[in-house]
């Protein structure tokens, strides 16, 4: 069939991971725009974005059962942070972000999802050289030169992020009655 869309086999098999367990979910970012607005993932798009309400589930809870369906952690995500992010041969990126509500004086109570990221520029080169090992990111090869001073920038970073001047708080927050008209929509067969 011509007209025919493939969808990811990771997606297909989150949505019914969630739906056997009966996790409250919705679909969020570039994953919901796509779906919304062209009746596809996003071709460049590497991840499916899963949201959950951080007080009904747990991410200890989604770590496992993620797990037993053999998706594998990926580095840097881990529970002390407010996302989960898994890799399967098969698919994409499977990103859950853990929603919580919180009340906003301006806009009342919203949906808010923050975590932590490098305060500027200098920090985000110490976190680069702290990882240059494995680092694969922009100016790779300059990174990945200063390999051996990898443990010094460990240190270092360690240091600030103790003393509160490595990380800033970023992320997504949506007013709460958005999120709570959630509507269920065929796509592809999937509800």
């Amino acid at each position: 069939m011509k007209n025919k869309i493939e969808v990811d086999q990771n997606f297909l098999e989150v949505i019914s991971i969630l739906e056997k367990y009966k996790i409250n979910y919705w679909l969020g970012h570039g994953t919901l725009l796509g779906i919304i607005r062209d009746n596809k993932l996003i071709e460049w798009d590497h991840d499916i974005d899963v949201a959950v309400w951080a007080k009904e589930v747990r991410q200890d809870e989604i770590l496992e059962i993620m797990k037993k369906n053999n998706f594998i952690l990926r580095e840097g995500f881990g529970v002390e942070s407010p996302d989960l992010s898994f890799n399967k041969n098969g698919g994409r990126i499977v990103d859950f972000n853990f929603y919580e509500i919180v009340d906003n004086s301006e806009y009342g109570k919203m949906a808010q999802i923050l975590w932590p990221v490098p305060k500027n520029y200098f920090m985000k080169l110490i976190h680069a050289l702290s990882e240059s090992e494995k680092y694969r990111g922009k100016f790779k090869q300059i990174i990945n030169s200063f390999s051996k001073f990898n443990s010094f920038f460990k240190i270092l970073k360690n240091y600030l992020i103790k003393k509160d001047l490595f990380y800033k708080l970023e992320g997504y927050s949506e007013p709460v009655q958005f999120i709570k008209k959630i509507k269920k929509f065929d796509f592809h067969g999937l509800n």
